[in-house]
């Protein structure tokens, strides 16, 4: 009758879709031993090994090959102890600073020649009504500075062919 730790080891085999000297060159041992495992039984040394091999294919198999070395699946490295949290929501990026609107303001205020509390409601309104619509700062600023050199408007949008 063979031994359980035989019967451990061509489980294991099996599990893995190897012959008795397939499993042996895994494991590190030469052709004559792996037979002699196969009637007799794996060394327990031997099992950590064993069940770190089976463990992507068959995990109960492995937990059993461990269990027969006196351990566990976590003890060995092959699963986590303790369950592992999903990783963080990345963080929402910084809330720019209001000077850096003010900045956008005093140069809408210096273009117009007028005080920034004067400019402002324009500014307002125009990023109001861009991110209303949904049009892009890219977007407006290029149509804009197309304008400005007297091209049409849209023209520096159409892609040429």
């Amino acid at each position: 009758m063979a031994s359980h730790l035989a019967v451990l080891f061509t489980r294991c085999r099996l599990a893995l879709g190897e012959t008795q000297v397939g499993l042996g060159a895994k494991l590190g041992v030469a052709r004559r031993t792996s037979q002699r495992w196969a009637a007799q039984g794996v060394p327990t040394y031997h099992l950590p090994k064993l069940a770190a091999l089976v463990y992507p294919r068959d995990a109960k198999l492995a937990a059993e090959v461990a269990a027969a070395a006196g351990t566990t699946l976590e003890r060995l490295g092959l699963v986590a102890s303790t369950p592992v949290a999903p990783p963080a929501a990345p963080a929402a990026p910084p809330t720019p600073p209001t000077a850096m609107v003010d900045a956008v303001v005093c140069a809408a205020a210096d273009a117009l020649n007028v005080l920034p509390r004067d400019a402002r409601p324009g500014v307002y309104a125009a990023f109001a009504r861009a991110a209303e619509i949904g049009t892009s700062i890219e977007f407006v600023t290029r149509v804009l500075a197309a304008n400005l050199k007297g091209q049409p408007a849209g023209a520096g949008d159409k892609k040429k062919t």
